[in-house]
């Protein structure tokens, strides 16, 4: 039976269902839409408060004693919690549904609505939570960065995820190197700039680096960016990537040995949203909105936590003078990293990438 069918939806149409039955519906929707977000450790924001305070991984490391002789005190180690005080923030949508529209589909046409309504929260949601696991910023590289031959721009805020626009006198972007943050035009210039996005996080803590073979994404290159990461004591545990990027994963002959697909999964009880397969010890997720080129080896058990004041809180009403009915859909949560150290960068994959 389809889902909506079991809200008891009647030719009385949609103000007839509570707002907490449709919310309870838009939160099995956009649970499976949940790939970046599903990482961060869920906690619920206290009833009445608007913001949390949670735990922050200490940099300092445990010392353990060893070889003690009978008798012998060990000495205390240095390590203590900083807190994060995380308020939530509100995010929603408004949609007016026409009467008409409900008189003879009111199922089908709100069962398709609320499809639509929990993929646009969802996808909000997930640009967040990627944000703050990368601490993703938008600056730009402009005419004063141009090199002397004036057919290349050099910024120092790398690594570079993604450009969004690129506007010169003459020419055209036609290469990039995403770790050493150089775009190269494809005609001498006077005047240009380059919006893009990169991570402060990855830029702060050096946890990046350039695949063996620019242009080429390899098994390899994700163990050996998985490998720095244990460094820190860390155990990462899952490689995010963007779809376009899958085959170059699925196809690498030197990693199929290593690569087991979902499919054959007989234990699916930790089964993600949006994976793929396992690499070894790493759960393989794609996600569309992963920049293409990039490829993200977290820790998942470090990153941070999702707070939640308010999964969906739905209202309805209904506006007589427009013949309409109207739906207002919020969500009340804001994400935060717990651990600077729990995220890597691979780069230099991209379409446009290359070593300059």
């Amino acid at each position: 039976m389809n889902e909506i069918e079991e809200l008891g939806l009647g030719t009385i149409g949609v103000a007839a269902i509570s707002g907490i039955e449709i919310s309870e519906e838009l939160l099995k929707k956009a649970e499976p839409k949940f790939i970046i977000s599903q990482l961060f450790k869920k906690v619920n924001i206290p009833e009445g408060y608007g913001w949390i305070k949670v735990p922050k991984v200490p940099t300092a490391a445990l010392t353990v004693e060893v070889n003690l002789s009978e008798g012998s005190t060990i000495s205390e180690s240095s390590y203590s919690y900083n807190a994060n005080t995380v308020s939530a923030r509100k995010m929603g949508l408004y949609i007016p549904i026409n009467n008409e529209s409900l008189e003879y589909s009111a199922k089908p046409l709100l069962d398709e609505l609320l499809d639509e309504v929990s993929t646009a929260l969802a996808k909000a949601q997930e640009l967040r939570a990627m944000t703050i696991a990368l601490d993703i910023r938008s600056t730009l590289v402009t005419e004063a960065d141009i090199d002397a031959s004036g057919t290349t721009l050099a910024t120092t805020n790398v690594p570079v995820l993604q450009v969004i626009s690129s506007t010169f006198n003459t020419g055209t972007l036609d290469a990039i190197d995403y770790s050493d943050g150089k775009f190269r035009i494809s005609d001498s210039i006077t005047t240009g700039t380059v919006t893009f996005l990169y991570s402060n996080m990855a830029k702060n803590s050096g946890q990046y680096k350039s695949v063996a073979g620019i242009g080429t994404l390899t098994v390899k290159d994700i163990l050996n960016l998985a490998g720095d990461l244990a460094k820190n004591s860390l155990s990462p545990d899952v490689v995010l990537i963007n779809d376009q990027d899958i085959p170059d994963v699925l196809y690498d002959a030197s990693g199929s040995a290593i690569f087991l697909h979902e499919r054959a999964y007989t234990d699916k009880s930790n089964f993600l949203s949006g994976e793929i397969g396992m690499l070894a010890h790493l759960k393989l997720l794609s996600s569309a909105l992963i920049p293409q080129g990039i490829a993200i080896v977290a820790d998942s058990k470090r990153l941070g936590y999702n707070c939640i004041r308010e999964q969906f809180r739905t209202h309805i009403e209904e506006e007589p003078g427009y013949d309409q009915t109207r739906l207002r859909v919020y969500t009340e949560n804001d994400f935060v990293n717990a651990d600077s150290l729990s995220v890597g960068l691979l780069c230099n994959f991209g379409s446009l990438a290359s070593d300059l």
